[in-house]
C-alpha cells in the first residue's frame, strides 16, 4: 500500500509540473492618466499678449507686445527674440532680442517696441510682431514650441488729427 501511495504522489506531482501552476506571466490593465495642459497665461513661463488697435501720441507709441512672468520655483533668465514687419511705420528698437537675467519668482518682463508713424505713410498701418521666448535657470528651462504673433492696427490719422487739434487749441 505504501508503494501505491508513493506512486500516486509521484504521478500527481509530475502531472502538476507538466500542466503548469495556473499562474500567469503577463497582465494587461486599463490605467487612467491625467495630464494638465495649461494655456500661455498659466504656465511656468506664462505669456500675456493680445492684438489691439493703438493710437500713437505725437506720432509714436511704445507697445508691450508680450509680458512674460516667472512662475517657476526659482530665479530664471528670460530671452525674447522678435521680428517686426510694418507698413508705413518706423520701428525703434535697440535689437531684435530682449534679455533679462535673474527674474525673481512671480516677477515679469515686458517685450516692448516703439512704433512711429511715417508722415508720408498711410493713415492706418499694421505692425506684425513675431516672437519666441526662452527661460533658463538652475536645472529648469522652457521655450515656446511655436512662434507667437501679435498684430497691431496703428491709427496714424487719428494721432495726426489729435496733435493738430492740440497745436491749434481745437477741442471740438
Amino acid at each position: 500500500m505504501r508503494k501505491v501511495l508513493v506512486v500516486l504522489c509521484v504521478l500527481v506531482a509530475g502531472a502538476g509540473l507538466g500542466m503548469g501552476s495556473g499562474g500567469f506571466s503577463s497582465v494587461g490593465a486599463d490605467r487612467a492618466v491625467t495630464v494638465d495642459v495649461v494655456g500661455d497665461e498659466s504656465a511656468y513661463m506664462s505669456l500675456d499678449y493680445s492684438n489691439e488697435t493703438v493710437v500713437p501720441t505725437d506720432g509714436t507709441k511704445e507697445v508691450e507686445f508680450v509680458t512674460v512672468a516667472n512662475h517657476f520655483t526659482q530665479v530664471v533668465d528670460f530671452k525674447i527674440d522678435f521680428t517686426v514687419e510694418t507698413g508705413g511705420l518706423t520701428v525703434k528698437s535697440s535689437s531684435n532680442s530682449i534679455i533679462q537675467e535673474n527674474v525673481g519668482i512671480g516677477e515679469n518682463i515686458d517685450g516692448t517696441v516703439t512704433l512711429q508713424c511715417d508722415p508720408s505713410g498711410s493713415p492706418s498701418s499694421t505692425a506684425i510682431i513675431d516672437f519666441d521666448v526662452m527661460a533658463d535657470g538652475d536645472g529648469v528651462s522652457a521655450e515656446t514650441t511655436a512662434e507667437r504673433t501679435v498684430e497691431y492696427e496703428v491709427d496714424c490719422e487719428e494721432a495726426t488729427a489729435d496733435s493738430t487739434d492740440q497745436a491749434t487749441g481745437d477741442t471740438n
